[in-house]
């Protein structure tokens, strides 16, 4: 069990419920045999039929990106690609953020600092 809070006394005092058939969880609709996954960042509902194959398609995106992953974790990678492809639309570049020459740069403008409150 997962959960941001508790309730020492549930909302409904009307029986004891049913098992096996679906309900709403967060505007989510949950069956039964669903796999929920949760952890600080959020819950995930994975339906029942399809988490055989979303297994398989995220082992495959895992093997497909070790050597990636590999390097950041080394240090040695490079995201020069994303320069150039910023470069290739015309993207302005915020002065000091890409190597670029090229690219025309855009000054940060300071914005107004809110007065003290004493």
């Amino acid at each position: 069990m997962f959960a941001r809070g508790t309730t020492p006394i549930g909302p409904l005092h009307r029986g004891p419920g049913e098992i096996n058939y679906p309900i709403c969880c967060g505007g989510v609709v949950v069956n039964a045999g669903d796999l929920i996954v949760g952890d600080a960042m959020g819950v995930v509902v994975v339906p029942k039929g399809i988490a055989a194959d979303l297994l398989q398609r995220l082992q495959a995106h895992e093997s497909a990106n070790s050597t990636y992953f590999d390097a950041v974790r080394k240090g040695n990678f490079s995201n020069a690609w994303v320069d150039q492809i910023l470069v290739d639309l015309e993207c302005p570049m915020i002065k000091g953020s890409s190597p670029a020459a090229s690219t025309p740069e855009v000054p940060i403008e300071s914005s107004p600092v809110a007065p003290e409150v004493k």
